[in-house]
């Protein structure tokens, strides 16, 4: 049987190939923004499959959280930036999209 810890591995490796693949492929911002979310979640899921493999056991469940909060925040960071760069060029009337 496949230990939970080998699943979290192969789950964290496919976020991060997603991840890559969605800042690559993405035009705009917020589809850049979303792989780097995909991409921070792919990390707490190798730590978290870390946490399960390793044979002398760690206390890193708080930065996992740690992290978690910081994509927390850099996700309100930017799409307050994406907020208000958008009604900046509206007010411009600018066609361009963010």
């Amino acid at each position: 049987m496949i230990s939970t810890g080998f699943i979290l591995l192969l789950f964290g490796f496919l976020f991060l190939i997603l991840g890559l693949v969605q800042c690559i492929s993405s035009k705009k911002f917020l589809g850049y923004l979303l792989g780097l979310e995909i991409i921070i979640n792919a990390a707490n899921l190798n730590l978290a499959a870390w946490i399960e493999l390793s044979p002398i056991r760690t206390d890193i469940e708080p930065m996992i959280l740690m992290i978690i909060g910081f994509a927390a925040i850099e996700t309100v960071a930017a799409l307050s930036i994406f907020s208000w760069a958008s009604r900046q060029l509206r007010l411009l009337g600018s066609p361009l999209s963010i």
